[in-house]
């Protein structure tokens, strides 16, 4: 979704679009990567914690 709305932005700045459309589009990007990024950085805390060893001993 990420690479299509780049794609998008590609495409408005080869037509002639208003400038609050591009404006929107951007800021919906901005969001959409802030929200990709959170998601990348949360999976990868949920999967390193699972890999590392446990501290309990047992």
């Amino acid at each position: 979704m990420l690479a299509e709305r780049g794609f998008l932005l590609g495409e408005l700045g080869r037509y002639q679009v208003p400038g609050p459309l591009i404006t929107d589009a951007l800021v919906l990007t901005g969001a959409l990567a802030v929200l990709v990024a959170l998601l990348l950085a949360t999976g990868a805390r949920a999967l390193f914690r699972d890999r590392a060893p446990s501290r309990a001993g047992g």
